[in-house]
């Protein structure tokens, strides 16, 4: 066991304490999970962890480390054997304090540890007798323990009242508390307390009168601050080690009783959107206006710019609240006037020195309020400023009083109501034109005085859990003013069992009720509520949160609620911390989601604005369920044919211009045609900010709302399944960030070494987990589940999955990376849980460690990531240096199944065109800083890439020759365009069919099974593969300068250029060379196969004059488009398939026609002027319909003519031709694809396509 003893140690790294559980310091306690037990012969020595009961012992979490028990003795009266036991490994008896120790009563006696230790202790115990046993917690060590003997059980202290509630400095103050019985005798009671925050301490005892205690503290200089609570032991005036001598306790649930000598009253701060100071604004006196940012509808929270205010006045002439008197500036008019000044964040001030002077309404007006409209300094990218109004939208008011009786109570807030039992909360009330202010609790006067303001320090103690009112009454000569506002006191903590089947989070039980559960595993919070819209986000009984008798879990159930309606709720921890649940599926972020574009998250559920603050979560009962199409998906890729995986690294940001999950599919079949049978999803799962590689994740359970609904994204991941495609999620175990529940339940940033966060590993980033903790591998096996179970994900890949280990290395990233065996055990329980859920899940790492560990992770059946990219960038940039690829083959690992994840470019790395440009060789004519022969050159590295069998994965756009550097638009994460018009460059949408060549010929047997050898070291490079079913050799010239080559052929007879069709008839298989030109490649088989693709060269001309026509529009189904050149030309590459091609250009009839791409093709396009056609065409088009359109999978067609409707798939394939026997008839879509499908309607005039959504 490790040593160090921090709060936050450096092996548990904020370890985000909530998952560490409740070991603090968990490398010097024992380890709470396996549990402290004392078999003996007392209970014929069970000792089964978890077993619960009397010699269960339960660890105590606050003040010194220690666990208890106390138990009533029912034998004979003798001496007994027993042990301290701990599990280790699973093992009940692995750790153990023995040693033969005689133990004493009523002393503290040392206790051996041993792994395991003989012989038994021995104590001598009386029948009937009660026995309290602390043991101190230190860890696998030597440690103490004390029994205490008492004749009766100890009892319990409760309803401590202190006297006088407000404490002067001649003052001594009493305590008295209860006594849940009368003592016995043996139990003594004592007052300890503390003036210098516990440095030093007293202990006084208190006197004994039946069922009542009392005691007392002396004086105290003024502003002392004095902390106690009252304990119970037997030893007689205990002087140190307190908490190994308690029996019972009264801590004020653990925050202690206090008071503070001639305690100053104050009020605190601006808990409202806008607030005055004076509380009763009056026209000829100075005004300084709050402004809380926090509140409202959030349109300025966290704005770091200048605020103004666009403000005017109410007066008697106004018609109504948005007829604005006197309006101080024009709207965007910045002048020094209206300006406010930044006090802190979000909190602003105003200061008007004269109301009627600053906005100069004439004397013959009365001014009845101030109206607003706070707004940024700076005009908004789109000509718009930042606005911020009330909650709903409307613009705020702040009343002017006139001089008559008033009263407000300015302090308990109705905003923050909770008030804890035995605090101390200052009452502030102002009043208005009055002789006295009256101040009630619940109808009981409290005070009374003279004057205009009022403050009281009302001390709950002795008062009853609920709802209490606090109203003042102001009188003056005209008679009566009230104001009243309700408190909530908060009872004790109920201890309740979790019901049978509760999981942390959400619990759906019926349509109209739901059961909440708060984790706790550290057990170190001491009271929580659900607080919500169903409660008007105020603490209540109904949300008050039972507690599990072991302090881990906290829960309730909510009923009575609305059937389908979305709520927003939070925890409420301790009365200060307000937190979203870890484990819900939705979220509502004050920062975020207001830039979340309609079209993306249609009618998303508003924030609670003005009435919480923080990330919200979202529970919905009764949800509607998607209708999966593919219910029982299998990826193509999988155990016996993973060496076809093809998987597409993709961020959804920058992949379309609309950003969002529905634009991703519909790229669906571009990615089916280039060969993709899996596509990697960069981090989706709730992340910091919009705009995002996502890897700050917050919420586990819950998709990123930016890229679209939970729909929108079950949507995608079923239509890739209808494709054959996997998805796999981007998943990022080794840390979270701040806005995480549980760094925010545990993180505290002021508590030094204790409380703040040290790198466990070198790359270590946000708030690190600790994956030794058994709540950490359930978190995460339960995330791990939920996408498996509820998305039908595929597959993971594990983030910095090398940073999954305690084991602490410092900044040496060396050390970091050699032989960890805790981390492969603990990736290796993560992928046995994920298989035991779904066998056919892909467990991807980047793991980047030494590769005696990623063989074990390998071998096991996890797919670490290959770090080819070096290699792969000397091969783009032409340079023989370190461009050996033999390391892409998995068996020269030493793997023994095809599980590396090979690629050329990552997310993480430079792209191979932006390589070539900066660094790229160059000989002759031909220079890899030139972009069409870095794109040729591109082929062959992609050739050698997928040549190499085994799974691999292209990062977007690769396979067009992307060339924006990582560092483009300001850094590595920064958004970079979507550049789809790149497939309409013939260059770079041949280099596409490369790839999709090359993935179509891996998906054989002889990739999957043959034997693989290689000469990858030099500038001329091949592989050679063999199986029974066909032999392929490969060559290719990485290399600037031309040369002969031998491939190096098995075998003499005939062998086929793959990518031509080219036949070779090779009669010396060893020596038979052929000249590769800077980049020229060639993919030999053995047997013929089909070409991948061919070229169509497209030649449009005038039909009656035969001139080129340059500049027309010529597209092609899955070929792009290109503008003719002057000679008419326009080059394309299209897939074996029937594709439809059209022709546009203005003064044109459009032109279509269909064409069966099985060879190299030459395309003549005689465009007719559009003055020959006689009916326009568009007035024909018009004539069609489709409906409906979206179609439900049945559809009407009408028609001028009777056409012959072909059905095209957004690929090109034809779906079905029919020729039309009526001009109205109906088509049956439903056994056709869902998605975009191209209707041709044509006959031997004219020719039309249109498209139809089919769902």
């Amino acid at each position: 066991m490790n040593s160090i003893c921090h709060l936050f140690t450096r092996s548990s790294v904020f370890i985000i304490i909530f998952l560490i559980g409740i070991s603090l310091c968990s490398s010097a306690q024992i380890y709470e999970p396996d549990g402290l037990r004392m078999p003996g012969t007392w209970n014929s020595w069970q000792n089964d962890p978890g077993m619960g009961g009397n010699f269960d012992l339960v660890k105590q979490h606050s003040g010194t480390p220690r666990w208890t028990t106390t138990f009533q003795y029912t034998g004979t009266t003798g001496s007994n054997a027993f042990k301290f036991v701990s599990t280790s490994f699973g093992d009940p008896w692995g750790n153990q304090w023995a040693g033969n120790t005689v133990v004493g009563l009523n002393t503290t006696e040392n206790f051996i540890f041993g792994t395991p230790s003989d012989p038994d202790n021995s104590i001598q115990l009386t029948g009937n007798k009660w026995y309290t046993v602390v043991f101190e917690d230190l860890g696998y060590v030597n440690s103490r323990a004390v029994f205490m003997e008492t004749s009766a059980q100890p009892v319990t202290i409760s309803q401590v009242i202190q006297h006088p509630v407000v404490v002067g400095s001649a003052d001594v103050v009493e305590i008295e508390a209860s006594l849940s019985s009368s003592p016995s005798p043996e139990e003594k009671f004592y007052l300890r307390y503390t003036t210098d925050g516990w440095v030093t301490n007293t202990v006084t005892p208190m006197v004994v009168s039946g069922t009542l205690i009392s005691g007392g503290i002396p004086a105290q200089n003024s502003q002392t601050s004095v902390s106690y609570y009252l304990f119970s032991s037997v030893f007689m005036n205990p002087q140190s080690d307190y908490d190994l001598l308690t029996l019972r306790l009264d801590n004020n649930f653990g925050a202690n009783y206090s008071y503070v000598v001639d305690q100053v009253i104050e009020c605190g701060g601006q808990l409202s959107l806008i607030t005055a100071d004076p509380a009763f604004p009056i026209e000829n006196q100075s005004l300084t206006i709050y402004f809380n940012a926090a509140y409202g509808n959030g349109g300025l929270f966290d704005y770091t710019g200048d605020v103004y205010a666009h403000t005017g006045v109410i007066t008697n002439l106004s018609v109504n609240s948005s007829d604005w008197k006197y309006v101080k500036t024009e709207w965007g008019e910045n002048t020094p006037e209206s300006m406010l000044t930044r006090i802190s964040e979000n909190l602003y001030s105003l200061t008007i020195s004269n109301i009627r002077d600053f906005y100069g309404v004439p004397v013959s007006e009365q001014i009845s309020k101030m109206a607003f409209v706070f707004r940024s300094g700076e005009e908004q990218t789109g000509g718009y400023y930042l606005e911020h109004k009330n909650a709903d939208g409307s613009d705020i008011f702040l009343d002017v009083y006139p001089p008559a009786l008033n009263v407000k109570i300015l302090n308990p807030s109705r905003r923050e109501p909770l008030v804890s039992p035995n605090s101390l909360i200052p009452v502030c009330v102002e009043a208005l034109q009055n002789n006295q202010i009256s101040l009630y609790l619940d109808g009981t006067l409290l005070t009374q005085e003279t004057g205009t303001s009022l403050s009281y320090p009302l001390l709950l103690q002795g008062m009853q859990p609920g709802a209490h009112w606090i109203k003042a009454i102001a009188g003056g000569t005209s008679g009566q003013a009230r104001d009243s506002v309700q408190i909530y006191l908060r009872g004790p903590v109920v201890v309740e069992e979790l019901p049978q089947g509760m999981k942390n989070g959400i619990n759906y039980m019926d349509e109209n009720t739901v059961t909440l559960v708060l984790h706790d595993p550290a057990g170190m919070k001491n009271f929580a509520f659900v607080i919500g819209e169903f409660s008007n986000w105020l603490p209540d009984d109904a949300g008050f949160m039972k507690r599990t008798p072991d302090g881990k879990h906290y829960w309730v159930t909510l009923s009575g609620l609305e059937t389908g309606k979305e709520y927003a709720y939070q925890y409420f921890i301790d009365g200060s911390i307000k937190i979203a649940d870890a484990w819900c599926e939705k979220i509502l972020d004050p920062w975020n989601d207001r830039w979340i574009p309609t079209a993306s998250y249609p009618d998303l559920k508003p924030y609670p604005f003005d009435q919480t603050l923080g990330v919200v979560s979202v529970f919905q009962t009764n949800k509607p369920e998607y209708d999966w199409q593919v219910d029982d998906f299998t990826p193509p890729a999988i155990h016996g044919t993973q060496s076809d995986l093809f998987i597409y690294e993709l961020l959804v940001r920058d992949f379309t211009d609309e950003r969002n999950m529905g634009s991703v599919e519909e790229k669906l079949d571009y990615l089916q045609g280039l060969g993709v049978n899996a596509v990697e999803l960069m981090p989706v799962i709730e992340f910091d900010g919009n705009e995002s590689w996502g890897y700050a994740p917050n919420f586990y359970f819950a998709t990123d709302k930016y890229y679209g609904t939970e729909q929108a994204y079950k949507h995608f991941i079923d239509a890739c399944h209808q494709r054959n495609i996997a998805v796999i999620f981007d998943i990022v175990p080794n840390h979270a960030y701040g806005l995480n529940p549980m760094v925010q339940m545990y993180f505290d940033p002021n508590a030094g070494t204790s409380g703040q966060p040290s790198a466990v590993n070198p790359y270590s980033i946000g708030y690190d987990f600790n994956h030794e903790s058994p709540y950490t591998r359930q978190f995460f096996k339960d995330v791990f589940e939920h996408w498996i179970t509820n998305y039908k994900v595929d597959g993971f890949r594990l983030d910095l999955s090398k940073g999954l280990t305690q084991h602490f290395t410092g900044e040496d990233v060396g050390a970091w990376s050699q032989y960890d065996q805790s981390r492969i055990n603990i990736l290796t329980d993560y992928y046995t849980h994920i298989k035991s859920v779904n066998p056919d899940v892909f467990v991807i790492l980047e793991h980047l460690a030494s590769n005696d560990e990623e063989v074990v992770l390998a071998n096991t059946g996890m797919l670490p990531w290959s770090a080819m990219h070096d290699h792969y960038k000397q091969v783009g940039m032409g340079w023989q240096e370190n461009s050996d690829l033999s390391w892409a083959y998995h068996a020269n690992r030493g793997f023994t199944y095809p599980n590396l994840i090979d690629y050329m470019e990552n997310h993480d790395e430079e792209r191979l065109m932006a390589e070539d440009y900066s660094y790229g060789a160059s000989s002759g004519n031909y220079n890899l800083r030139d972009t069409s022969d870095a794109l040729h050159h591109m082929q062959a590295a992609a050739v050698l890439f997928m040549g190499i069998p085994g799974p691999k994965m292209s990062w977007q756009f690769g396979e067009l020759g992307y060339d924006y550097s990582i560092m483009y638009n300001g850094g590595r994460t920064a958004n970079k365009p979507p550049r789809w018009d790149y497939f309409n460059q013939p260059a770079r949408q041949e280099l596409y069919r490369v790839y999709s060549g090359m993935a179509a010929l891996r998906k054989s047997d002889a990739f999957r099974y043959g034997s693989y050898t290689s000469d990858l070291g030099g500038l001329g490079k091949r592989m050679w593969i063999s199986h029974s079913s066909m032999n392929v050799v490969i060559a290719a010239n990485s290399g600037v300068s031309g040369f002969d080559m031998a491939p190096g052929f098995p075998n003499a007879g005939k062998w086929y250029d793959y990518f031509s069709g080219d036949e070779v008839n090779v009669t010396n298989p060893s020596g038979q060379s052929f000249y590769f030109g800077p980049g020229e490649y060639i993919v030999f088989t053995s047997i013929q196969l089909p070409r991948p693709y061919y070229h169509i060269q497209v030649t449009v001309t005038d039909s009656i004059s035969g001139a080129a026509i340059g500049n027309a529009m010529v597209s092609i189904v899955n070929s792009g488009q290109q503008s003719s050149n002057g000679e008419g030309k326009a080059g394309f590459t299209a897939a074996p398939s029937t594709v439809m091609l059209t022709s546009l250009c203005e003064g044109y009839r459009p032109y279509s026609k269909s064409l069966t791409v099985g060879s190299d093709l030459a395309v003549q396009v005689k465009l007719q002027v559009a003055g020959n056609a006689g009916i326009h065409d568009n007035d024909l088009m018009k004539m069609i319909s489709v409906l409906p359109n979206p179609s439900n999978g049945q559809v009407k067609v009408k028609a001028p003519a009777l056409y012959l409707v072909t059905c095209y798939s957004p690929s090109g394939s034809v779906l079905f031709s029919r020729q039309m026997s009526a001009l109205t008839e109906d088509f049956d879509l439903s056994g056709m694809p869902r998605g975009i499908l191209l209707f041709r309607f044509s006959d031997e005039t004219a020719s039309f396509v249109t498209k139809v959504v089919n769902w």
